[in-house]
């Protein structure tokens, strides 16, 4: 968090590439030191909004987005600062593996969910738009939080937990490409890199692509 808002005070964009999604929290806090009204478009198989009463696995990377809108233990909640991002101001897109406490949650906090189901059904770029329409009109400033498992692992499998179907790469370079034409973007996270898991570096070169969209 310290990192992220230094940089952002020095005028950078940036682009925290990491492990696990807990990383967010961090990148998130960092940036709501500069940004009040801060969207936030989390690109994720997983919607990350268990809360340690709900979470079955006890695994703080299931928590982070749920922690930033102030849900959760108070020592992530309150994790750097005490700022808050809107769950109104919160698009979760392309999830496909969502529990129960989770959905309760998703629902009782008003966040934006665009499921995968409902991506596939509606396409690919006219559920982005939708997105992208629903969170230009409400902010003007927007963190990205992209998780690699939201891409199908039978394109990149160096993550630590995959979830069967998926966008392709193609699409995930399509969507950073109209987020940075329609906001200003505070900061990008591109998370849950595992090389113990990859084939070769396809997953790490996939990164270094996504990477070199932004920049």
């Amino acid at each position: 968090a310290e990192t992220i808002s230094y940089s952002i005070g020095e005028g950078h964009i940036p682009i925290l590439l990491g492990g696990d999604h807990a990383l967010a929290m961090g990148s998130i806090k960092g940036a709501l030191d500069h940004y009040d009204d801060i969207g936030v478009l989390w690109v994720d198989a997983h919607a990350d909004m268990n809360t340690h009463e709900t979470t079955h696995s006890g695994n703080i990377h299931g928590m982070p987005l749920a922690a930033v809108m102030g849900y959760g233990h108070p020592k992530l909640t309150g994790l750097h600062n005490e700022l808050k991002v809107d769950p109104s101001n919160v698009v979760l897109f392309g999830s496909r593996d969502v529990e129960e406490g989770e959905a309760e949650l998703i629902t009782h906090a008003g966040v934006h969910e665009f499921p995968y189901d409902y991506v596939e059904r509606k396409g690919f770029i006219p559920a982005l738009e939708e997105a992208i329409d629903y969170l230009s009109a409400r902010v003007k400033h927007l963190h990205l939080s992209l998780d690699l498992d939201s891409i199908n692992p039978d394109y990149i499998m160096g993550v630590s937990t995959p979830v069967a179907g998926g966008f392709k790469v193609a699409s995930i370079i399509e969507l950073i490409k109209r987020v940075l034409g329609r906001f200003e973007v505070t900061s990008v996270d591109i998370v849950e890199y595992n090389p113990l898991h990859d084939r070769g570096e396809v997953t790490l070169d996939t990164m270094v692509m996504l990477v070199s969209v932004i920049e």
